[in-house]
């Protein structure tokens, strides 16, 4: 073994193989072990979640005495009742707020001792939305995927709006749908603003089924980087230079308006993400037919 000790800490139930490890290592007199013990409740007879535990630390001892004060009191826990999801969320900020407001957290720029713990990753978006505005930063401790974001919807609404697109008389037209599915989008209608209302009133006093791009860059010059034809989808440089026009369009009107830090986050992610997606392209002179690009760069970046 090509060290003098090895130290155990925190594990639970132990398997078989443990067990053997452990009592081998015992015996050679190299190992030491600390057990996640120090509760009122491991100490109520019968209790099933220490009757593993309880065995293993008469069995494995610490060689050291590490001075930890024996905690004797069960935590306050409180359980309310909340019909759901979201209800959940906004309680939570509730009582941050109140929390706050009664000095339970006596620095809300710094409050290291208040944690938040979601049983479901869904959940994130709408609670950074309900954490009250007394507490300042926060950290977070996990991953979140990108095809959650609201910036992902955008751009999955815009990837198949380019993917359903037809050429027609050599302009590039639009389904009527697609083009209302992204008008409608908040981050859209928040950087276009009542361009978006004109652009959809545009087309019903037209009676356009299809929206060509020309009608875009003539009325609606403003929207041009979103309904811009792609000129070839089989070349990757064509689309890369489409989703960089895009992302800069999207994030410059983030700039402009009143869009949150986070969701600017997740732009600035994007843009970081179809850089190095471009950057592999390139290296490895990638050539894909069809509508192969997109449907990799969909694929890929949501997958962040």
């Amino acid at each position: 073994l090509p060290y003098r000790r090895y130290v155990f800490i925190g594990f639970n139930v132990l398997s078989t193989s443990e067990i053997a490890i452990f009592n081998r290592l015992k015996q050679l007199g190299v190992a030491d072990f600390y057990w996640d013990y120090n509760s009122p409740a491991m100490s109520i007879p019968h209790n099933k979640a220490s009757r593993f535990i309880g065995r293993y630390v008469t069995q494995f001892t610490p060689i050291y005495d590490i001075g930890e004060e024996k905690i004797t009191e069960l935590p306050d826990i409180r359980i309310m009742a909340v019909p759901s999801n979201i209800g959940q969320v906004k309680e939570a900020g509730r009582l941050l707020a109140s929390m706050v407001a009664d000095g339970r957290i006596s620095d809300p720029d710094n409050a290291i001792d208040t944690a938040v713990v979601l049983p479901d990753e869904e959940l994130f978006i709408p609670l950074i939305d309900a954490i009250p505005e007394s507490i300042g930063d926060i950290n977070i401790t996990m991953g979140y995927p990108m095809r959650h974001t609201s910036v992902a919807a955008l751009i999955s609404n815009i990837v198949s709006m380019q993917l359903r697109a037809r050429k027609s008389h050599g302009q590039t037209e639009f389904f009527h749908d697609d083009v209302l599915s992204v008008l409608s989008h908040p981050l859209v209608r928040a950087i276009g603003g009542d361009g978006c209302e004109a652009l959809s009133r545009y087309m019903t006093e037209h009676r356009l089924y299809n929206l060509p791009s020309d009608v875009v860059t003539a009325h609606f010059p403003q929207f041009t980087p979103v309904f811009a034809p792609v000129r070839d989808m089989q070349d990757a440089g064509t689309v890369f230079g489409y989703m960089r026009s895009l992302l800069n369009y999207i994030g410059d009107g983030a700039a402009e308006t009143d869009f949150s830090y986070i969701d600017r986050s997740y732009i600035a992610r994007y843009v970081d993400a179809l850089a190095e997606l471009e950057r592999l392209a390139g290296i490895y002179g990638i050539t894909m037919a069809d509508t192969t690009f997109f449907h990799l760069l969909q694929r890929a970046l949501a997958g962040e």
